[in-house]
């Protein structure tokens, strides 16, 4: 009784296998996992909105996300991305993680097909590389031009063929732009600096080229920026090109054309004059009028000084303009001769008597 209770019992779920099998046959085809004729819009993938999952070992390897917009996820269930890719390794070892884990290689029939072929993009912790592991040029480009880093490391801009420098501009300029808010001497609107170190201030000199725009001074600086201003100290201004057209050269506020704090030492110095007359030929001219010497004593006693000289406290005040200055005293010359002639025409009418 109970051996032919069992075989009821089989036949009824092999009827029951049987006609599943038949009505899912009329729904679909089967997948042939060593390749498959797609016909009327067949596809692989799902027909609700749980996501397509891909394993191996049992293991989760990519996602396919539904969501209100498609999300790709390589090694993370839950991709936050269009494409998102992630590591679970807790590699520390840099020279261990390069090539291994979270990266993006593409290689083409040019670069070949390994590890060290082609473009990769990585990131061990939180330091992102984007390396041309090719011996040629890495081309960043946007709609109207870019910049290129060639295969020897130099950056060059523009249509430039063999870079001559770390960077190289073509046909183009460096915009600096001032920072919003920034009034203080130790931090200028914008600088280029030279040298080892990257502060501004410190106790190593390097050279830089600052613009300043503030209450205290307005240009472009070239400078050493070794000293502290906020130590009370002068900062170093080399050589500063002023706004308002002036050149300081140890001065970060010159008051003239070419303001000098220092010496100045040269092998000629050439000086234009203007005006009429420039110079003081007029002296000898027989019309001069020269001040007689008893008049001329008179004002030296006043004035302790020669006629049209400046005095000290002028001099102190407001300095000493060359060009004038050397005509004025070439005018002193030449009335000088004049005096001695009229002595000496004295002298030898009083030998003839």
């Amino acid at each position: 009784m109970k051996s032919c209770f069992f075989k009821i019992v089989f036949l009824l779920i092999w009827l029951n296998l049987i006609l599943n099998n038949s009505l899912f046959a009329q729904q679909t085809e089967n997948w042939n996992l060593l390749g498959n004729n797609i016909n009327n819009g067949a596809f692989l993938g799902t027909t609700n909105s749980s996501p397509l999952i891909f394993k191996t070992n049992n293991i989760h390897r990519f996602t396919i996300l539904e969501t209100p917009q498609t999300r790709v996820g390589i090694d993370i269930l839950n991709p936050v991305a269009n494409l998102h890719l992630h590591s679970t390794e807790g590699e520390q070892n840099q020279s261990k993680f390069l090539y291994n884990y979270n990266n993006f290689l593409m290689t083409n029939l040019h670069t070949g097909s390994s590890k060290n072929d082609g473009f990769i993009i990585q990131q061990f912790n939180d330091q992102v590389t984007i390396q041309q592991q090719e011996n040629a040029d890495f081309n960043i480009f946007g709609y109207s031009g870019g910049f290129t880093i060639a295969s020897n490391g130099m950056l060059k801009f523009g249509a430039i063929a063999f870079p001559k420098a770390k960077i190289h501009l073509h046909d183009n300029n460096i915009l600096l732009t001032r920072k919003e808010k920034e009034n203080s001497l130790t931090n200028p609107t914008s600088a280029i600096l030279f040298g080892v170190n990257t502060d501004l201030v410190h106790t190593n000199p390097v050279w830089s080229v600052s613009y300043f725009e503030d209450s205290e001074r307005d240009g472009l600086n070239f400078w050493k920026p070794f000293q502290n201003p906020n130590n009370n100290q002068k900062i170093d201004c080399v050589l500063f090109l002023s706004n308002n057209g002036n050149v300081g050269i140890g001065t970060d506020k010159p008051q003239a054309k070419l303001s000098v704090d220092g010496l100045i030492c040269a092998k000629e110095v050439r000086v234009s004059l203007t005006g009429q007359p420039c110079w003081p030929d007029y002296v000898f001219d027989k019309n001069y009028n020269l001040i007689p010497l008893q008049e001329l004593e008179k004002f030296i006693v006043l004035h302790q000084r020669l006629p049209n000289i400046p005095s000290a406290k002028e001099v102190e005040n407001e300095g000493v303009n060359i060009g004038e200055m050397n005509r004025i005293l070439l005018q002193k010359i030449e009335e000088l001769t004049l005096y001695i002639i009229q002595m000496e025409k004295r002298i030898q009418e009083l030998e003839k008597k």
